[in-house]
């Protein structure tokens, strides 16, 4: 009988700040369920509490897809508001996950949305603001961890390419390409 371990399979961290209380810290870590992998981003620190976000397998192979896309956005952003203009871009990833870029924040903010009564889009509670050197790091070494520590997660094809999501039908029934609304 062989053991399953359950757990944080791997864990990068980036940390930036000179004291203790102006250090930030955020962590991103592959973890084993008994239902599978999960992607987890902590950030902690600067004399706030720590903002969590877990991500599914499937919604991490759709942000590794539009990752590009919120690059394009954070140039857009960069260039636009230099000159104190308000600019404010979103890009939906799947499911309740976007990424919004505004000024004068100037972070990726990767966040849960939900709608409202009024069928209004608004950021939810579980996110985690990265300003765009964390992101750039996310982009590239977390893409790698999971790469090596989960294959079987990098393996996965995006909602959109795959052959039960090619019809209207399909997509409706997608849990990640129509999230349910309330």
């Amino acid at each position: 009988m062989t053991a399953i371990t359950y757990g944080c399979v791997a864990r990068y961290v980036i940390t930036h700040g000179e004291d203790d209380e102006s250090q930030q810290k955020l962590v991103f870590s592959i973890e084993k369920e008994p239902t599978g992998y999960v992607m987890v981003l902590r950030k902690f620190g600067g004399g706030k509490k720590c903002s969590m976000l877990v991500i599914p397998p499937q919604r991490w192979v759709n942000l590794v897809l539009q990752m590009q896309s919120v690059n394009d956005a954070i140039n857009k952003v960069r260039k636009e508001g230099d000159g104190g203009v308000q600019v404010k871009e979103l890009v939906a990833i799947s499911g309740n996950l976007h990424v919004s870029i505004e000024t004068p924040y100037w972070v990726a903010d990767l966040r849960q949305y939900y709608m409202d009564k009024e069928g209004v889009l608004k950021p939810g509670r579980n996110g985690v603001p990265l300003k765009f050197h964390e992101w750039s790091k996310l982009c590239y070494q977390c893409v790698e961890m999971v790469k090596v520590h989960a294959p079987e997660v990098a393996e996965l094809q995006p909602c959109a390419t795959r052959v039960d999501n090619n019809n209207q039908e399909g997509v409706m029934e997608c849990a990640e390409c129509t999230p349910p609304t309330a």
